[in-house]
Order: structure tokens, then C-alpha cells, then sequence
């Protein structure tokens, strides 16, 4: 099988991506809608605060206007009686303003939490979305890293997985759906029983030359487990101790082990230690950690955070500035597959199946546009360069065969 435009020349990214584009559409309409939704609360808060505020002042500026009309009162009589009434007055008035600004307080405060309660829903409702546009992920892949550790009751794996976009999107899963990391794995479950490392040398009684000392890793515990863009590390300690090893192998290298005790920096062990049958065994545990690896990144998860450069998409409201970067890795090829569309109306691909027979995919602009008309004009803008417009009705027919543009 493989992917045709509309004129039925070769597509050369090989996939259905109208589907994607739909996708995406769909999940950025809605993603904008809830960041505009967003977008009013925290104005709504910013003119509660700013109300409060100059509700607060107002009682002050007139509670300071009552204070000199006393003042000045006062300044005119040498009556007892009177000065102890204006007194009272003043301070009734000061409890009763401090009650007042406690009150207006209060109640703003209420409304701007019950604001910000609002905020973290439809930051949930926001994470969501995207949760289920990035799972499982759609786009090609800049980088990926995975941390799996052992907790005390099981294998938890927390990934990353950053895309051709710049946009990272991590994930948390229970590990434990892997066959590897089912349950808890000590060194004789991976290296086999009686597996010994040379880690060093040491004296040796009544010889000369210092000899191999040797770790059996037996008892070891498989507790950490890092792997990014193809390298891993793996660490195995003993039980209830600081000590043990890391295994260290790049992408495409040789494996090298480093010994750590206590607190230390973990030290390399010479290279001449890890003989030819250590190193075979090392290298198919990295193997089967490999495919554990994939396996989880295959694994479905819900989305735990999405950032740009560090920073959280949705706290630091980057909704719009995700959906460009879409909008820019699509543009290219929607706009390519637009002009050997046969209809100026809607966007078309064909597979053709190995017994030659052609199955046409097409997406009518309209469609599309209507959802995007939902939207206010500047987040409409964002979607301009894809090049989706239903305006015009001319249409430009292919041939149905193997013709090129020219």
C-alpha cells in the first residue's frame, strides 16, 4: 500500500495526514476555546482586584473626610460632653469601617477564589484535551527519556517525549505492564545465578600482583533504570545499602559498568575487567531493557504535564503558541497536498493497495473552516497558513492517471 496525492504522484510522507490535520483541528479549536474561556476568568479576576481596591480607598478617603469634619467640630467647643460624644463617634466609625473593608474583603476574595477554582477545572479540562490529541503521539520525535525506579512495591516509569514541534510532553504509567518490569528483579533474574563482575583490584595473600576483586551480583536489586535516545544506564544495589553498580552503555556502543559505594560518585571500572563473556551478558540485558523501553512508550498513558521550553503550557498559557507550532510543522505539506487536490474545495489523497486497486481520501474544506470560524478572529489568524479557505469556487480538475504537475 502506499499514500498518492490527487494527481497520483508519489506522497512522500507515506501516512494519512488529512486524518492528523483533522485531529489537530479539532483538538486546537477546542484547546482555544477553553484558553479563551481561561483568558476571561483571569481578566474577571484582575477587575475584582482592581475593584476591591478602589472600593478600599473610597472607604478610606471617606472615613478620612469624617475624621477632619470631627477634627474641625472639635476645634470650636470646650464642652466636655461634646468632645466625649465625638469621641465615641470616631471610634464607632473606625469599627465600623474596619468591619466594612473586612466585608468587602472577604467577599471578593470568595468570588476570586471560586474564580480560581474555575481555573484549575478548566486547566484539567485543558490537560485533557491535549491528553487525548498526544496519546498516543502523533508527530515525529526530536528526543525521548525515561526514568523507571523501583518505589519499594513496584516499577513506576515517568517519560518524556520531545517532538519535531518543541513541544515535551511527559507521561507517568505503571511499569509493571512490561514483562521486564513485572515485578521485582535481582541480578541472578538478569545475568543468571552466579554472575560475578570484576569490579577492582585487590592484594592478594602470598602473591605479588595485585588480583581481580569481584562483585556476585546475585542478591543485587534492578532499582533504577534511565534511557535517553538510545543510551541507558541501569543501577543494581543490595538490599538496604548505598552500594552497587551502574551500567552504562551509549546508543550504538559498548557497554562499561561503574561501581559506587555509599555516597560517592560512582567510579569507572577499568575496561580491561569486563571480559569478552561479561560483556555479551551485559549487552543482552541491555537488549531486553531496550525493548522494555519501547515497550512502555508504547504503552497507552494519560498526559501529566506539556511544556515549550521549560515552561508549563497551561500556567504559563501557551495554548496559542502550541497550536502555531503545529499549524507551522503542518502548513508545508497540507499547502502541497492542496495544490494537487483536484477540487479548489476540499483536500484529497489516494492509497493504492497492492492488487492496484486506489481508495480516495478527502477532507472538504468547509469542513474544517467551520470549525475554525468558531473562534475569535486573532485565533483564526493562527490557522492562516495551512491555507484553509472556502472562499472562491473555481475548481482545477486532474486527470484521474499518473499526470505531473508541471
Amino acid at each position: 500500500m502506499r499514500y498518492l496525492y490527487g494527481d497520483l504522484t508519489e506522497f512522500p510522507p507515506g501516512e494519512n495526514v488529512l486524518e492528523l490535520l483533522k485531529k489537530m483541528i479539532t483538538a486546537a479549536v477546542e484547546v482555544l476555546e477553553v484558553d479563551q474561556r481561561i483568558e476571561k476568568i483571569n481578566s474577571d479576576i484582575k477587575n475584582e482586584r482592581e475593584q476591591l481596591a478602589a472600593s478600599l480607598l473610597g472607604i478610606d478617603d471617606f472615613h478620612q473626610a469624617l475624621q477632619t469634619f470631627i477634627a474641625e467640630k472639635l476645634s470650636t467647643t470646650q464642652d466636655r460632653a461634646v468632645v466625649q460624644v465625638a469621641q465615641a463617634v470616631a471610634e464607632k466609625i473606625q469599627e465600623l469601617v474596619n468591619q466594612g473593608k473586612a466585608f468587602f474583603s472577604r467577599r471578593a476574595e470568595e468570588a476570586i477564589q471560586a474564580r480560581h477554582q474555575e481555573l484549575e477545572q478548566l486547566g484539567q479540562i485543558l490537560l485533557g484535551r491535549l491528553s487525548d490529541f498526544y496519546s498516543p503521539h502523533p508527530l515525529p520525535l526530536r528526543s525521548n527519556r525515561l526514568h523507571c525506579r523501583y518505589d519499594g512495591a513496584r516499577y513506576l516509569a515517568n517519560y518524556e517525549l520531545t517532538d519535531i514541534t518543541g513541544v515535551t510532553c511527559a507521561y507517568q504509567i505503571d511499569a509493571s505492564s512490561t514483562e521486564l518490569f513485572s515485578s521485582l528483579r535481582h541480578g541472578q533474574d538478569l545475568l543468571g545465578k552466579g554472575f560475578e563482575l570484576a569490579v577492582g583490584y585487590k592484594k592478594a595473600w602470598l602473591k605479588k600482583e595485585p588480583v581481580p576483586e569481584y562483585q556476585r551480583l546475585d542478591e543485587h536489586l534492578l532499582t533504577e533504570v534511565y534511557e535517553e535516545d538510545g543510551a541507558l544506564r541501569l543501577c543494581l544495589k543490595k538490599p538496604s545499602a548505598e552500594e552497587g553498580l551502574w551500567i552504562f552503555c551509549p546508543a550504538g556502543g559498548v557497554p562499561s559498568v561503574f561501581i559506587q559505594t555509599g555516597e560517592d560518585k560512582p567510579r569507572p571500572v577499568e575496561a580491561e575487567l569486563l571480559t569478552l563473556d561479561k560483556k555479551e551478558k551485559l549487552e543482552a540485558l541491555l537488549e531486553q531493557t531496550r525493548r522494555a523501553a519501547v515497550t512502555i512508550y508504547r504503552t497507552p498513558s494519560r498526559l501529566c504535564s506539556i511544556s515549550i521550553d521549560n515552561q508549563d503550557v497551561i500556567s504559563s498559557r501557551l495554548a496559542a503558541e502550541l497550536v502555531k507550532r503545529l499549524v507551522a510543522f503542518l502548513a508545508p505539506t497540507i499547502r502541497e497536498i492542496d495544490l494537487r487536490s483536484p477540487s479548489r474545495q476540499e483536500l484529497c489523497l489516494k492509497i493504492e493497495h497492492e492488487q492496484g486497486r486506489r481508495e480516495e481520501i478527502y477532507v472538504p474544506k468547509s469542513q474544517l473552516a467551520e470549525q475554525i470560524q468558531r473562534l475569535l478572529p486573532t485565533q483564526q489568524a493562527i490557522f492562516t497558513p495551512l491555507g484553509i479557505s472556502i472562499s472562491g469556487s473555481a475548481e482545477h480538475q486532474f486527470d484521474d492517471g499518473p499526470t505531473q504537475p508541471e
